[in-house]
């Protein structure tokens, strides 16, 4: 998983680069993705039912970038994770190596899903080598009124920022919500650089080598408020550090 995250990485700092699956650009100083997307609407709902939002996350940190993460769309009866219980592979694999397509495979025509997103680049720390925002448009079916996402928190062990099933707006109004940084509970908190993913020391706040390891000290615990860094490991708990809100995310209505 390291090596393909760190290629998505180099790729999504090059503006104005394609791929054969989607687009990746970048516009007004962030990226406008719409990749690895499907639509999961049931059977009879025609595509004119269907509502389009604009999904801008902005990193409002500068020891944090967050990887290539999944929104989703969907009804009440779904869900792509929950505090106080065990994280799904979908989110561990997110949270540990910035890795979404697991997520986006397990979602992708799950009962209560309308929409998936897989946003294949990363979202840079203010003042990085990159934007420091990301653009995505995904679609809602009727009934698929709440919008979820997560990404990971890149020099952490297995942190994630995540949105658990807030509200789309039905009008036109702009919806603004502040992610939580959550911790999958799948990784010990080591804090040592041979455990997080080499990204962090290519567009983290600190620059370092890469070591090709992402050692896994694994747990079992749950998804729950990530401590922060505490500085039992190596790496500088000032510069991964995050105060107050770590994410700002815009929601609107399009079509």
């Amino acid at each position: 998983m390291k090596s393909i995250f760190s290629v998505l990485v180099a790729v999504a700092v090059i503006a104005g680069c394609s791929q054969d699956d989607g687009m990746l650009t970048a516009v007004d100083g962030g990226s406008s993705v719409e990749f690895a997307s499907a639509s999961a609407s049931k059977a009879g709902v025609s595509a004119a039912s269907e509502a389009e939002y604009e999904v801008t996350i902005i990193n409002m940190s500068h020891s944090q970038p967050f990887s290539p993460g999944v929104l989703v769309t969907h009804d009440a009866s779904a869900s792509l994770f929950s505090g106080g219980s065990a994280a799904s592979e979908g989110i561990r694999l997110i949270a540990e190596n910035g890795d979404p397509s697991t997520a986006v495979g397990a979602l992708t025509g799950a009962d209560g899903v309308s929409g998936v997103v897989g946003t294949m680049a990363p979202v840079h720390i203010k003042g990085g080598p990159g934007p420091d925002k990301l653009t995505a448009y995904i679609k809602a079916a009727e009934g698929a009124r709440y919008l979820s996402l997560a990404a990971m928190l890149i020099c952490t062990n297995d942190g994630f920022i995540g949105l658990d099933s807030v509200e789309l707006p039905s009008g036109p109004e702009t919806a603004v919500y502040f992610p939580g940084a959550y911790d999958a509970g799948t990784e010990a908190n080591d804090e040592l650089y041979t455990s997080v993913v080499d990204p962090c020391g290519a567009i983290g706040p600190v620059a370092v080598a890469a070591d090709g390891q992402n050692d896994r000290p694994a747990t079992s615990g749950v998804v729950e408020s990530h401590p922060g860094f505490t500085g039992v490991g190596d790496m500088d708990a000032d510069a991964y550090n995050w105060r107050n809100k770590v994410a700002r995310v815009t929601v609107k209505r399009v079509r």
